[in-house]
């Protein structure tokens, strides 16, 4: 029996328990969001911005796709690529590869995961208890430049960690993005978001043309 998703803010997801469902629908409903404000493109701090909805604006159902997508990494990591045709990684996704989820694209990669990802252990490894996963994300990020550490940190943490990163870094990211509780106890800092794209017109011997530019 399949165990209904849990969003981020700790209550039961509208999406279905079917996973190759839920992923199907999240998708839908994110590349609709992304479309209606204009956004081409979101990495995991955009999506964990609309999962955790402070400004109490985000409909309940875009909350809840970018909850599921934030928990199952592995889902984002295919998303954004497919967005390069040498399969590489950027930690962005468009609103097409979205598109290409929602069509069933990752059906039988989600159906292969684990039941629940809030719920699930790794199978090499026993769960890493939460004091573990604080200890040693907390370590990283008092050892990082910045100070900092965000979503999309933790993402790219837990799926493409440096080659000297110890194995522990990769387990503790994975369990948080899967964890609500250890999520908040965190403290994550908000990171930037995927660049956008804005119209802006230009003029050339009388005809009106439109110049795509990318901002922060």
């Amino acid at each position: 029996m399949q165990t209904k998703p849990t969003n981020l803010t700790g209550g039961v997801s509208s999406l279905p328990a079917n996973r190759s469902e839920a992923a199907r629908q999240a998708s839908s409903t994110l590349a609709n969001h992304m479309r209606s404000s204009g956004q081409d493109t979101v990495n995991m701090n955009d999506l964990l911005k609309l999962a955790r909805n402070e400004d109490g604006k985000t409909p309940t159902n875009v909350s809840d796709a970018a909850s599921f997508m934030v928990s199952n990494p592995k889902l984002f990591s295919a998303l954004e690529s497919r967005d390069d045709a040498a399969g590489t990684r950027d930690g962005i996704a468009s609103v097409d590869s979205f598109d290409h989820a929602a069509n069933g694209a990752f059906d039988d990669m989600m159906n292969a995961q684990p039941i629940s990802p809030l719920l699930a252990t790794f199978s090499s490894h026993p769960t890493m208890p939460d004091y573990e996963v604080k200890d040693t994300l907390n370590t990283f990020r008092a050892g990082s430049p910045d100070k900092q550490l965000t979503a999309q940190n933790l993402y790219e943490l837990s799926q493409n960690p440096a080659p000297d990163a110890p194995p522990a870094l990769a387990q503790a990211a994975r369990r948080a993005l899967t964890d609500p509780k250890l999520l908040k106890e965190l403290g994550l800092n908000d990171g930037p978001g995927a660049p956008r794209k804005t119209l802006e017109p230009s003029f050339d011997i009388g005809k009106a043309t439109v110049t795509v530019t990318i901002t922060a």
